[in-house]
């Protein structure tokens, strides 16, 4: 009998040995501090400045290529991981004291999607722009791949009847 309550005790406290919570897991898994969520914070992953190339074209001629142009990529909201905010600030063009001031593009809350390990927003949205361009639908392309980052955006300028294609290709900073 002793030996049966000897045997018990031993079972008893090994069962202790066993058991877990799944509240003493830590965060340490690599997917961004989102607890078990294994999705990936793809706007914390491209968000940064980058700096490049922006190309302007009117009517398919091309007017303008201007170098070292910043643009800045936040993260949307914290809770939206794959939603990003595009701002190419101060977007002009033209020659020197003949430029035509657009002010700021601010493409916001664009989802990105995930294909081959790119990250891509493709859009169509009403831009509102300083004048004479006004409000214009937009078709918009975002695409990262890398450290690059290529946002093509066509602009249906109906006030000056015209079609307006911007380009820009950067690498992040």
């Amino acid at each position: 009998m002793k030996k049966n309550l000897i045997c018990l005790f031993a079972f008893i406290c090994s069962m202790t040995l066993f058991t877990a919570c799944g509240d003493d897991e830590n965060d340490n898994n690599g997917n961004g501090g989102n607890g078990g969520n294994n999705t990936p914070n793809i706007a914390a992953e491209v968000a940064g400045n980058y700096t490049g190339t922006l190309y302007v074209s009117i009517n398919n001629m091309q007017v303008a290529e201007m170098p070292d142009q910043p643009v800045a990529v936040t993260q949307a909201a914290e809770e939206e991981t794959s939603s990003i905010n595009v701002t190419i600030s101060d977007f002009k063009f033209g020659q020197p004291g003949q430029q035509l001031e657009m002010g700021d593009v601010a493409l916001e809350n664009c989802n990105l999607t995930e294909e081959n390990g790119n990250y891509t927003c493709a859009r169509t949205e009403v831009l509102d722009l300083n004048q004479p361009v006004g409000s214009c639908n937009t078709d918009e392309e975002i695409t990262f791949k890398g450290d690059s980052l290529i946002v093509n955006l066509s602009l249906d300028v109906t006030l000056l009847g015209q079609k307006v294609d911007v380009t820009y290709k950067g690498e992040k900073d």
